[in-house]
């Protein structure tokens, strides 16, 4: 009878991390599908609503491959520093042509706070 669950050590889950970045993710996704009224009045191409959109969903998959795997923090925290990146330059872009949203500057604020916390978090184990 062999003991293959004696061996196991838990590993500290980034919670707090996974949840910010699952909340800007999600508000994200919620400002990209808002935006597609606009997309033929005010002559926003789609393909940056599009991408807008994608990021969104770029990021909750990264969020949730980051609680997955804790130990690989600064993979998955520098992807997302640079999605919430490329999302502030779509909102910069689109600001200039739509109405300022409240709603819109969340999403990518909470995934950059996200993905700093994530650089500096530390998996340890609990030997």
């Amino acid at each position: 009878m062999s003991q293959q669950g004696a061996d196991t050590v838990p590993i500290r889950r980034p919670t707090f991390e996974f949840v910010l970045c699952i909340i800007g993710g999600g508000v994200s996704l919620g400002f990209s599908s808002n935006l597609t009224g606009y997309s033929e009045s005010f002559f926003i191409g789609n393909l940056v609503i599009e991408n807008f959109f994608i990021l969104a969903l770029g990021i909750i998959i990264v969020a949730g491959m980051f609680y997955e795997r804790p130990e690989r923090q600064v993979v998955y925290g520098l992807i997302l520093l640079v999605f919430s990146l490329n999302q502030f330059v779509i909102l910069v872009t689109l600001f200039m042509t739509l109405p300022f949203v409240a709603l819109g500057p969340i999403g990518p604020l909470l995934t950059f706070v996200g993905g700093l916390l994530a650089l500096r978090f530390r998996p340890a184990s609990g030997r």
